[in-house]
């Protein structure tokens, strides 16, 4: 099993390795790639929330997007089946 954590010039890693985004709209992000499941934290809402059938490129497109909440509005935001 694989785990990306975030790159993002502007996101920290927590303790457990997990990428925060410094973002008004999502706290932090997991992927997990033998799944493909993409696990998000919202500010608001909390969670987590678990995406399926995401690809790799749509996580780091959301670890590397300008805004994380307008890339996931737009691109994973009723895309996937999810437990939401």
């Amino acid at each position: 099993m694989d785990y990306f954590s975030g790159n993002r010039l502007d996101s920290a890693v927590g303790d457990d390795g997990m990428p925060i985004l410094r973002s008004s709209a999502i706290h932090r992000a997991e992927y997990n790639s033998g799944s493909r499941t993409l696990s998000i934290w919202f500010v608001e809402s909390g969670g987590p929330y678990d995406y399926y059938g995401v690809p790799d490129a749509v996580y780091h497109g959301l670890i590397n997007a300008r805004s994380a909440g307008t890339y996931f509005n737009d691109n994973i935001r009723d895309r996937y089946r999810s437990n939401r």
